[in-house]
């Protein structure tokens, strides 16, 4: 009898503990479940993570919600449906928001968009005709009580990777043709795919470019790094990392407290060999932490508000797989996949409250996620 009593101990402790332990480390669906609708961008404010942002493919309808996803109300936008990606910049709850609109290869269609007024009303940014936009990020402001300051990564009609800057919030522009060292002046840009600015030091850049290469006749892929805010470039990667052609790295991440260790997600043609690279001596040596080959690339680097040593990123799947999140303790030496009960294809975005629970969207819903410790 005492046998038969401590086996249901036994079995009651597993299901209690156990399940909770399995509902801890895994997704669950949370708002926006529709199979009719692509979720092509998230945004949650870090500041005030009630405050949510999603923007609809196919219908330019952006949904935004201030009561942490419970509901949902439409925001129509002055762009097409048409685009790949949007971001928001917060500084004390002032909210600015840029999308994308156009054909991810065709860069001379993208148009950013700003809003000041949490998407109220937007203002398309109206650039030289002489620069073609690619890339947008915010300057963190010293003033916390000023908005950041617009930094935009381009090109000019002669293939030089040129940025302009505003401090307007895109009233007026400064264009800068900056130097490139390591040879690569005269190379033509392609397309630049990322971009990022240390927060504590706004003057240390890491962008991702590709060029044709006249010596030897390529087209490659490579990081290149400022540490004078965009004035002088030098290829960080070359030589350090073995690159094939048509590679491309798609998003960067500076860890907040240490500029000297980035992440970078590297996204091979055909489907095979996309990896994360990781560097913790500013771009000097460059170590492959995470590969696979499920048809996938890292997205969407995301620091826990809580420990910036924690680092998650997202993936958009390219195959119909389900490796759509990877979370890492080491500030990205070392990773852990949950990916259970995922809907959808890929990752349009990842957000953490400040309580430490994530929410990740993928094309068809939102998901929250609490970890064990």
């Amino acid at each position: 009898m005492k046998k038969i009593i401590s086996g249901l101990l036994v079995m009651v402790f597993l299901l209690v503990f156990g399940m909770n332990t399995f509902a801890a480390n895994t997704w669950q669906p949370y708002a926006l479940q529709d199979n009719n609708m692509y979720i092509n961008g998230f945004y949650m404010d870090s500041q005030n993570p009630k405050i949510m942002y999603a923007l609809i493919m196919g219908n330019g309808v952006m949904k935004k919600s201030i009561d942490g996803g419970k509901t949902w109300k439409e925001l129509g936008v002055p762009f097409s449906s048409q685009y790949r990606s949007y971001r928001v910049c917060d500084s004390n709850s002032n909210f600015q928001i840029c999308a994308v609109d156009g054909e991810p290869v065709k860069v001379n269609t993208l148009d950013f968009w700003l809003t000041t007024d949490g998407a109220a009303t937007w203002k398309k940014m109206i650039f030289s005709n002489e620069f073609s936009p690619s890339c947008v990020r915010f300057i963190p402001n010293k003033n916390k009580k000023k908005n950041p300051n617009l930094f935009v990564a381009g090109f000019n009609r002669n293939g030089e990777i040129q940025f302009a800057q505003s401090n307007n919030q895109g009233v007026t522009w400064t264009y800068d043709t900056p130097v490139m060292n390591n040879g690569n002046k005269r190379a033509l840009i392609y397309e630049i795919y990322g971009m990022a600015i240390c927060n504590q030091d706004p003057t240390i850049m890491y962008a991702s470019v590709l060029y044709y290469n006249t010596k030897p006749n390529q087209v490659v892929n490579h990081i290149i790094k400022s540490i004078d805010g965009g004035k002088t470039w030098d290829t960080v990667t070359e030589g350090a990392v073995s690159l094939p052609e048509k590679t491309t790295f798609h998003d960067i991440y500076i860890n907040p407290n240490d500029s000297n260790i980035v992440l970078a997600g590297w996204y091979g043609d055909g489907g095979a060999s996309h990896c994360i690279y990781r560097t913790e001596d500013g771009g000097k040596t460059w170590q492959m932490v995470v590969k696979n080959g499920y048809g996938e690339w890292a997205k969407c680097f995301t620091v826990n508000p809580l420990d910036p040593n924690i680092i998650s990123v997202g993936t958009m799947a390219l195959n119909n797989n389900t490796r759509h999140f990877g979370i890492s303790r080491d500030k990205g030496l070392t990773w852990q996949w949950i990916s259970d009960n995922l809907l959808g294809s890929g990752c349009s975005g990842i957000g953490i409250d400040l309580n430490g629970k994530y929410y990740l969207c993928t094309s068809q819903c939102i998901h929250t996620l609490e970890l064990d410790n």
